[in-house]
């Protein structure tokens, strides 16, 4: 199956590629993001959470040895990614 790709309508450069997606558990549905590299050079992936007991989506850019929660995500990408994870939980 093809991994669902986010791509930007002013960058052909920016988009988000889909690498796993599954049901952590009972109550959390994760999508992982390709490797990409921040303004300081750093490599991250982005991951994306439901959380069905909160009806919550939350961001998280994952680094070798931090978490940073709530980073901003671009507007467009961030309103495509919340429409694909409530699709593929059945929201």
């Amino acid at each position: 199956m093809a991994k669902k790709v986010f791509t930007s309508k002013f960058s052909l450069d920016t988009f988000y590629e889909v690498q796993d997606e599954y049901w952590l558990d009972d109550e959390t549905y994760v999508i992982i993001f390709q490797d990409m590299t921040d303004e300081d050079g750093d490599v991250f992936h982005l991951e994306v959470e439901y959380h069905v007991d909160e009806e919550r989506i939350t961001y998280t850019h994952v680094y070798e040895f931090e978490n940073v929660h709530d980073r901003p995500i671009e507007e467009e990408f961030k309103k495509e990614i919340d429409k694909y994870i409530l699709q593929q939980i059945k929201k």
